[in-house]
Formats: structure tokens, C-alpha cells, sequence
């Protein structure tokens, strides 16, 4: 004789039905949730490099360019990096004055500023630089440890400012 127990199920309502997603649905929202916080830190990385580590600069951070007699001044600054330093004025200063005061650069190579800092085009700046429509001068040599600040003035007094690299660190 074959005496089989039968199971009992105890009666569940409605409401206390749990329900399982498939193994193609969880995968599908694994991969959705993967995506949306990649996205996000996408986008706050994309913040902080374009807007979050600049501040405007003013005329106390114009170090060097007082002999240039500078006027319009208008400049950001990095907090983590002093090559962040960008500068448009008008140089109202004789260029004879500025050539005695300061040594012309031999190789100036203007950074490129953030798109929302319009007044400074380091590709205009560097094709002036060098068909001669604008000359560049060393204004203070290691204002940072290995950086030196560069001005290029135009012959119609614009003119603009950058941190660069010097030769200190090259192997």
C-alpha cells in the first residue's frame, strides 16, 4: 500500500502573492539602473571639469600685468590648477615700454579656455602668435612652481594672458 502525505499549501489572498521577476526582466533593470548612474556621473564629471573648478580672477590676480596698463580686465583661475589661468584686457602701455620691461617668449602656446569663457580663443591667439599680428612676452617666469605666466598683446591693445608650462620638468 502506497500512502502518499499530501502537501498542504497554506491559501495565500491576492495581496500576499509575491511576484518573481524573470531572469530577462531582472537583467533588463540591472542594466537600465547601470546605465541611468553612469549617465549621472557622466554628466557631474563633465560639470566639474567645464565649470566647477573655476572662479573669476580679478585685478589682484593680475600679477606681472600692471606694466601693461591694463584695463577690461577679465579672467578666470583654476582651484586645482594654476594652468586654469585665462586673461582678456586691453593693454593701453607703449610696446616699446612693454619690450623693455618684459622679454619676448620664444615659444608661447596659449591653453585652450572653456567654451562659456569666450574672450579668450587660444587658436585665433596662437595664429596671430604666429603670422606676427601679436607678440608674446614672458610676464612673470615660475609664478607657480614651473609655470610661467605669458601675454600676448595685439598692435590694437587687446590682449590676453596665460599660465604655461616651463622647461623645469622635462626630462
Amino acid at each position: 500500500m502506497n500512502l502518499e502525505i499530501p502537501r498542504l499549501r497554506a491559501p495565500v489572498g491576492p495581496r500576499l502573492r509575491r511576484r518573481r521577476l524573470g531572469p530577462k526582466l531582472a537583467g533588463r533593470a540591472a542594466t537600465v539602473a547601470l546605465l541611468g548612474i553612469s549617465a549621472l556621473l557622466g554628466i557631474l564629471l563633465w560639470y566639474a571639469v567645464n565649470y566647477g573648478h573655476y572662479d573669476s580672477a580679478d585685478y589682484s590676480d593680475a600679477t606681472g600685468l600692471e606694466w601693461l596698463e591694463i584695463s577690461e580686465f577679465n579672467a578666470i583661475k583654476g582651484s586645482a590648477s594654476p594652468l586654469k589661468f585665462k586673461a582678456c584686457f586691453v593693454a593701453s602701455a607703449d610696446p616699446r615700454a612693454i619690450s623693455s620691461k618684459h622679454k619676448t617668449h620664444e615659444h608661447p602656446v596659449p591653453l585652450v579656455a572653456p567654451r562659456w569663457f569666450s574672450c579668450f580663443d587660444a587658436n585665433m591667439i596662437g595664429a596671430a602668435l604666429e603670422s606676427g599680428e601679436a607678440r608674446a612676452y614672458l610676464i612673470r617666469e615660475n609664478i607657480s612652481d614651473g609655470i610661467d605666466r605669458v601675454a600676448a598683446v595685439f598692435a590694437d591693445g587687446r590682449a590676453f594672458a596665460w599660465h604655461q608650462l616651463n622647461g623645469k620638468f622635462k626630462r
